[in-house]
């Protein structure tokens, strides 16, 4: 058994910046990381802040209000208020720790416009998101913070009211426990519950279900965000982001037919409309026939300067390598699911109501509402993760209490199933044709427009996966696929989630848009 103050559950940014700020509190802090997670995340890093830059009259206040009217105000006005304030001073810090900036000849922030913002606040890293977290690794491993890589933990220690610690399976298939005085997920979002996502092979939801089954609430789970625009061809770039900034700096949007097709949906704010209003109109394009070879829409940035495009799409470099050239051809793009706009309610310290467990990133709920503002997220885990790691550090002072001998007897029975069962290659494959199913199933009855029919038909069809699967564990031969078992029942479990949100929402709003309800 591994001992420790605070445990902080996933290797992305949140959870690096949380383990950072417990260790600044002088306390033992133990990282895992899970392969395929979001420690494998590569985007290409824009943050919202508002800066201080020379004529900019932009406001923290506008910014508020900006973040709000896209959550169409189902978001925590105190925890909005608590990102928008607190991220400038977040960027300065990152800028003292290492990571660059674009800026201009003058040495001040280059400010990009982005879909949702009244004014330019979009600032990028220089060498894109993995500076920052290459960044953050290095302070981590600095200060001497154990990371624990290729670790899935399956279980937190927990009666519903507290939380002792968690058991995970690390690389070579042995299981461990470890107790600790604080929790903090930090595991990121679901994107890979559906079949198109931009997120990396190991975001399952695993935060979520953990914080679920140890009584903690989830909120707004419903409201899954699409980012519009993803490539979809060639093949070995589908689902790379093109960036909203891209159209902040004159992109546009055409359907097959040349037309500029944003004019019949949002004829004010065109291609700086919000994300889901542009998922929507490019849905409603390639339904009525008008999309491309490959099933989606084309941008179009022929008119934008080589410096335009590096600065707003820095990922651009890896098309030019294939010799692909935003300045001479469009390129087709289609909405994947990209962000969960909800995830486990916090207050304002990050605490989820269970004692000892605390959440931060996109494993959080309540900031964004029906719908994310473009460049919030990244912003979000450096505010977020630092008061989860500073709450969590304080917190495990007062912690002393051992495991109840209950868990103990759980964990014991979970370590005999892991161990005491021979090889079952079938399973494997059982367990991953499921895995697939689900992905169909959300991406088809969760998908950018819903109704009543196609959510009561895929709930039913997670219903029935979800009998299989608790047959499949009275065999007692899961063995070493337990891991795989835990990561298809999360997804079942939490497919049913979004749809039971989805179904219960009889009203068309932000990312959640019903066919059979009007828009709100």
């Amino acid at each position: 058994m591994y001992e420790t103050d605070v445990l902080v559950i996933g290797g992305g940014g949140a959870g690096l910046r949380a383990a950072l700020e417990a260790k600044a509190y002088g306390k033992k802090v133990l990282l895992t990381a899970k392969k395929g997670g979001n420690s494998s995340i590569q985007t290409v890093g824009a943050h919202c802040a508002v800066m201080d830059v020379p004529g900019n009259s932009d406001s923290l206040e506008r910014h508020f209000e900006d973040t709000m009217n896209s959550g169409h105000w189902l978001n925590s006005p105190e925890l909005v208020e608590i990102l928008v304030y607190n991220a400038p001073a977040a960027i300065k810090e990152l800028e003292s720790w290492g990571v660059e900036f674009l800026k201009d000849e003058t040495d001040n922030y280059i400010l990009m416009k982005a879909g949702g913002h009244s004014f330019p606040r979009t600032i990028r890293c220089k060498e894109g998101y993995h500076q920052l977290y290459k960044v953050l690794l290095n302070k981590v491993k600095q200060a001497g913070i154990q990371i624990f890589h290729n670790f899935s933990v399956i279980k937190l220690l927990s009666d519903q009211q507290k939380v002792w610690g968690a058991v995970g399976v690390n690389s070579l298939g042995e299981l461990i426990v470890i107790k600790a005085k604080s929790v903090i997920l930090a595991t990121g979002g679901l994107g890979q519950i559906f079949k198109n996502t931009t997120n990396p092979a190991g975001i399952s939801g695993d935060g979520y279900v953990l914080a679920h089954d140890a009584g903690a609430e989830l909120i707004d789970m419903e409201f899954i965000q699409f980012l519009p625009t993803c490539m979809i061809h060639p093949q070995q770039f589908s689902g790379m982001v093109i960036n909203d900034t891209l159209r902040g700096e004159g992109a546009k949007l055409l359907n097959a037919k040349g037309e500029r097709f944003m004019e019949k949906y949002s004829p004010q704010k065109m291609e700086l409309a919000t994300r889901d209003v542009i998922a929507r109109a490019i849905y409603q394009e390639i339904k009525e026939g008008n999309g491309t070879l490959h099933q989606g829409v084309y941008i179009d940035a022929l008119e934008l300067s080589e410096e335009q495009i590096l600065n707003s799409f820095p990922l651009v470099k890896r098309l030019h390598a294939k010799g692909i050239n935003l300045t001479k051809e469009y390129i087709e793009v289609a909405p994947f699911v990209h962000f969960c706009c909800g995830g486990v309610k916090i207050d304002s310290s990050c605490f989820t109501g269970i004692e000892g467990l605390w959440a931060c990133g996109e494993t959080a709920g309540g900031i964004h509402g029906a719908n994310r503002l473009g460049g919030n997220a990244l912003s979000e885990i450096l505010v977020f993760g630092k008061i989860a790691g500073e709450n969590a550090a304080r917190q495990s002072s007062l912690s002393t209490d051992s495991i109840p001998d209950f868990l103990l007897k759980e964990v014991k029975m979970l370590k005999e199933l892991l161990d005491d069962n021979p090889f079952h290659e079938q399973i494997n494959e059982h367990l991953s044709t499921l895995k697939d199913k689900i992905k169909t199933i959300m991406w088809d009855s969760a998908g950018i427009v819903r109704n009543k029919k196609m959510m009561g038909h895929g709930f039913q069809r997670l219903e029935e996966i979800s009998t299989e699967l608790s047959k499949l564990q009275e065999t007692n031969a899961l063995g070493k696929f337990v891991p795989l078992f835990m990561t298809v029942r999360n997804m079942d479990l939490l497919g049913k989630v979004v749809l039971q949100g989805a179904m219960k929402r009889k009203e068309s709003i932000g990312t959640h848009y019903r066919d059979d309800y009007k828009e709100k």
